[in-house]
């Protein structure tokens, strides 16, 4: 009778967890669509800004890390020139870090994370929820920070 009772809890826990993601990922792709027709005429103008002002592509890709390891290319706008991390990444420090004119000003109003509503919309990342680590600080992390990896499981 406990075997039962502890598989019958099990199924309750995995359809409560699969109700639950269902209900997150369809909430996360009606609101990112409603917001990024909302903002798609800002984030034309900050594309157009960021052509105008340096030579390179409108998006940066930096490789996320997010559930289960998975790893994904998470979008932002240009605000650095094109060789800034030639020479490796660094953990934080954004203030030192060299922008173009335009970027320190997309960068101050946080437009530069605008196009991450494409990856919600994509289903690699959640409107809430932690913020996806670079691949490259995730093994750092873990290694220092107890429970580091619990924060992906959210």
């Amino acid at each position: 009778m406990r075997l039962f009772k502890v598989q019958y809890e099990i199924q309750l826990i995995w359809y409560d967890m699969t109700l639950y993601t269902a209900i997150k990922t369809t909430e996360d792709i009606v609101l990112a669509t409603i917001i990024l027709i909302l903002i798609s005429p800002i984030m034309l103008i900050v594309a157009i800004g960021i052509k105008a002002s340096s030579p390179g592509p409108i998006f940066y890709r930096q490789t996320r890390v997010t559930l289960h390891n998975k790893e994904f290319e998470m979008l932002k706008f240009r605000s650095m020139p094109t060789n800034t991390e030639q020479n490796g990444v660094c953990w934080g420090g954004s203030k030192s870090k060299t922008n173009t004119k335009f970027g320190q000003f997309i960068r101050a109003t946080s437009l530069d994370e605008l196009p991450q509503f494409l990856n919600v919309l994509k289903g690699n990342m959640s409107i809430v929820g932690p913020r996806p680590e670079r691949d490259i600080f995730i093994h750092k992390f873990s290694q220092e920070i107890p429970n580091y990896m619990d924060k992906h499981m959210v």
